[in-house]
């Protein structure tokens, strides 16, 4: 016997009940996008039906590549992607990765360097000049889907910085 708070959705079975602004639940799925941010242009969109991120920033950087031919040479996230799995799996990549540990000017608990070493390394890029600039540029990206299609809104914020798949002058790149 199912309990009393169970639901299904006989219409759509794959979506799941998640959590919206304003409080309400509706049956969702969490949608993800990367956006080229000099050209304003999606390069890969993904959708799922599991309302956290944190699984979903390495199968969109791998979509990014299989669209465009390479990886980015710089991804940047929110705290919804953080995770030490992400850093490890992505530290061999050729991509500069920027992903916020928390709300920018808001204090975080401390990082255990023991355990959480690719943590401490992002948290030490995140409080260089660079790393502020860089993750200041994604809040500007145009990242987040319409309105209609807006089933988890605030997780789709992965941008990916201009690509070199193409390598022409600027003028002619269909990137740019």
């Amino acid at each position: 016997m199912p309990e009393a708070k169970a639901q299904d959705n006989f219409t759509d079975p794959d979506s799941r009940i998640m959590k919206r602004a304003g409080g309400r639940f509706d049956a969702s799925y969490n949608a993800q996008t990367a956006v080229d941010d000099t050209a304003h242009i999606i390069v890969a969109a993904e959708l799922s039906n599991n309302a956290a991120d944190t699984h979903q920033l390495v199968p969109m950087l791998q979509a990014v590549k299989t669209n465009i031919g390479e990886f980015p040479r710089q991804g940047l996230a929110d705290a919804g992607y953080r995770s030490e799995d992400n850093f490890k799996r992505l530290a061999g990549l050729p991509i500069e990765l920027v992903v916020a540990l928390g709300r920018e000017g808001k204090r975080h608990a401390q990082i255990d360097p023991n355990t959480h070493a690719h943590t401490v390394a992002m948290a030490t890029k995140l409080q260089s000049d660079q790393g502020r600039a860089a993750y200041r540029r994604r809040s500007g990206s145009p990242s987040r889907p319409t309105a209609g299609s807006r089933a988890c809104w605030d997780s789709a914020n992965s941008a990916c910085e201009d690509c070199t798949a193409c390598k022409p002058s600027s003028s002619s790149c269909a990137w740019r």
